[in-house]
């Protein structure tokens, strides 16, 4: 006999037990017994009086954080919303079902309250976790970095006033002050000299060459990922006009100290392989199997390299393919790098036959010599190696899928509040969740997909990427629409 269920709105309710709701492979409660949110409390009590109004425990406000880009929950005031019908989360948050919902501004207000250290630990610890279930090796990493669009429109951005600068260094120190952080550990870039946005002055007003998009107000988020799982193990944020590179030592850094590994091999593209990191890497008995800047970008490829000149350290000279000496002529400094200048007479050179092969001056061919060139090439001439050029195509797709899981399931690519400080805390949210769903994939645990039908098993995808209901939804509207468009097209044909 088929049954039918009757609505009973009743107005009591007692015999509701949230834990026997949820099955035990939920996602939720894995995460609750993975990760102790408790030193929170520690971490905060400083920014609390002894009296007053009593807060939200901040344990239960780490946790609406973590389900606001877990889920990509489009906002704070949505989050809210859907808290008294989601069971799942009212049971995270160690709530009932009579119990009040908090509003959505405490959240906001913890933030400024709190600062970016708080979220800083909790990506940390995230990361010892990982540690400890095996998940992270520490021997090589790889890096990247992408752009994020600021929460700014375009209408924002305005020419630059040096005026401004000023106004906006004293700002972002003030709220430093206000937060008790160390102004050391934040460093603020310099900005575009020509565009700022009013909206959010921070972010930087570049534009994205590669794709040909307009200026628009961007941070920066560079990523140290872990070679064995994945994991993301180091978090830094700029501006977007911060070159990648010279966040290179910091991620290696950072990664050393959140694992207590040593790094090996360190992998990145063009933009990591400069003089400076083959440096950092030939010093740390680092294996530097970056894409060779100089080799990618030579202004001059016709035309005899710098390794086609024998030197001979003997003299201080270097000797041309046509037999020729370059003597040492002194020091030149070009971007702060103090490089040993060689030259030949212009009239020696001039009448070379092989000129036309060698340089297009009037003055003779010159070569520059950089400090510590003898180690610097060292290190280059490994990044040329065949199992540097594997790792490196290993590196396309894991950092491609580290940033874009962020944009398809975290709300990564635009920034969801303004500040250089809140796009930290954001980042090393989205870090954090996507360390803890590889915990829960490692466990064995995937977490079902939610669409307009029901529950879908997610065992079709090896590496458990999950997905969002919004975008699931918008993917099968797609191919509704493709299929619908082809049969009109077929039935008019």
């Amino acid at each position: 006999m088929m049954g039918i269920q009757k609505s009973d709105n009743s107005l009591f309710c007692y015999k509701v037990n949230l834990n026997a709701r949820l099955p035990e492979n939920h996602y939720l409660k894995k995460i609750d017994r993975l990760l102790d949110l408790d030193f929170i409390r520690t971490e905060v009590d400083k920014h609390y009086g002894e009296s007053g109004n009593v807060s939200i425990d901040p344990v239960i406000i780490m946790k609406l954080m973590l389900l606001l880009f877990l889920d990509n929950i489009s906002s704070e005031r949505e989050l809210m919303r859907m808290l008294p019908y989601r069971l799942d989360y009212l049971w995270y948050l160690g709530y009932g079902l009579d119990d009040k919902v908090p509003h959505h501004s405490v959240l906001s207000k913890a933030r400024s309250r709190w600062g970016h250290d708080v979220f800083k630990n909790l990506f940390e610890r995230v990361v010892i976790l990982c540690c400890k279930h095996g998940l992270i090796d520490g021997e090589k990493i790889y890096m990247d970095g992408s752009l994020i669009e600021a929460n700014a429109s375009l209408n924002s951005i305005e020419s630059f006033d040096p005026e401004y600068e000023q106004k906006v260094e004293q700002a972002i120190f003030k709220t430093i002050e206000k937060l008790d952080e160390k102004t050391k550990d934040i460093e603020f870039p310099q900005l575009n000299k020509v565009l700022k946005s009013t909206t959010d002055p921070e972010a930087d007003v570049i534009g994205h060459t590669k794709n040909k998009l307009r200026a628009r107000a961007r941070y920066k988020v560079h990523r140290a990922v872990d070679d064995q799982c994945g994991v993301i193990t180091a978090v830094e944020t700029t501006p977007g006009g911060t070159g990648e590179g010279k966040l290179f030592s910091s991620l290696i850094e950072q990664h050393q100290l959140n694992t207590d590994k040593k790094v090996k091999v360190a992998v990145g593209d063009t933009a990591y392989g400069i003089s400076q990191n083959f440096l950092y890497c030939s010093t740390h008995n680092i294996l530097g199997h970056m894409a060779d800047f100089n080799a990618a970008n030579g202004r001059h490829k016709n035309v005899y390299s710098q390794e086609q000149f024998e030197y001979d350290s003997f003299t201080d000279t270097y000797i041309c393919p046509a037999g020729e000496i370059l003597t040492f002529r002194g020091y030149s400094t070009e971007k702060s790098k103090k490089y040993k200048l060689y030259k030949i007479k212009p009239s020696v050179c001039n009448k070379c036959n092989l000129k036309c092969k060698c340089t297009t001056s009037k003055c003779g061919r010159k070569i520059t010599r950089i400090e510590n060139h003898d180690l610097i090439e060292r290190s280059r001439k490994e990044s040329h190696t065949k199992e540097a050029q594997r790792d490196r195509k290993r590196r396309s797709y894991l950092m491609e899928g580290s940033f874009g899981d962020a944009a398809l399931n975290h709300g990564f690519k635009r920034s969801r509040w303004r500040g250089l400080i809140k796009q930290y805390i954001a980042n090393y949210i989205i870090a954090a969740v996507q360390n803890i769903k590889k915990l829960i994939s490692k466990s064995g645990h995937l977490r079902p997909v939610i669409c307009k039908d029901g529950l879908i098993s997610q065992k079709f995808s090896i590496y458990a990427i999950i997905v969002d209901n919004y975008v699931l939804n918008k993917f099968c509207s797609h191919v509704q629409m493709y299929f619908y468009d082809y049969t009109l097209r077929r039935n008019k044909y």
